[in-house]
């Protein structure tokens, strides 16, 4: 059996640590850890939260450490924000989690990926993209651009990469001309029927019909749409 050495700091540490909380605390962290506080610890080191507001909200959620251990590496893998609070405390975490494992596969799934790539194709070609003004609307590449939008905007967007895909709704970006890498407003449309379904900008916070230069562009947007359906060209 290898010999180890003991890391003297390591050990101050520890002993400083047990010092530090009371029975009651530790009685407390094994009801919802268990044996695993080390990973109690990791989740605590990559969410900067306290150990007590970490187990209460796990226990709220009647959900396992690992559980929200795994949905919090999900979250890096999709490159959402670990210091907001509606990604590290969702209200429903299961659902959450199931959406994140969802989206992990997406991001990888090749065939998913280049059937998405398809569709933008066809919107582009069908003249799905516009400009007007200091802004414009572009189709997304694919699934994982979807993704990433959803990561720096804060919102669900990436729950819809499938129906995107299949061409049930379609999603596409509303970007500043001076600034067209940069997330601004998400938009869902019907293009069959010429219908803005949704169209917020960062976290949900602001809704398009509270924009007025955003309002403006999908008002000449929609009127763009009607234009080519009257010259029978399909933009969906």
């Amino acid at each position: 059996m290898e010999n180890r050495q003991s890391d003297p700091y390591a050990t101050d540490k520890v002993i400083s640590f047990l010092e530090e909380n009371t029975p009651d605390y530790f009685r407390y962290m094994a009801s919802i850890f268990g044996e695993h506080f080390l990973t109690a610890q990791e989740i605590m080191n990559k969410t900067k939260v306290g150990p007590i507001k970490l187990a209460n909200y796990i226990k709220k959620q009647l959900v396992s450490y690992k559980l929200y251990s795994d949905y919090l590496e999900e979250c890096s893998t999709l490159g959402y924000d670990l210091t907001d609070s509606a990604v590290l405390y969702p209200k429903d975490l299961r659902r959450k989690h199931t959406e994140t494992s969802a989206l992990c596969r997406y991001k990888t799934d090749d065939k998913e990926i280049n059937k998405s790539r398809k569709r933008a194709e066809k919107l582009r070609k069908n003249g799905a993209e516009y400009s007007r003004g200091r802004l414009m609307i572009v189709v997304p590449n694919d699934t994982v651009e979807i993704i990433i939008e959803g990561a720096q905007q804060s919102h669900c967007v990436g729950g819809y990469v499938t129906k995107h895909s299949e061409g049930k709704t379609t999603i596409l970006f509303i970007r500043k001309k001076s600034d067209p890498f940069t997330p601004y407003f998400t938009l869902e449309m019907d293009m069959a029927n010429r219908i803005v379904r949704q169209c917020y900008g960062k976290a949900n916070k602001q809704s398009y019909r509270d924009n007025l230069e955003v309002n403006q562009l999908l008002e000449h947007y929609i009127r763009h749409l009607e234009y080519k359906s009257k010259k029978g060209i399909k933009t969906a």
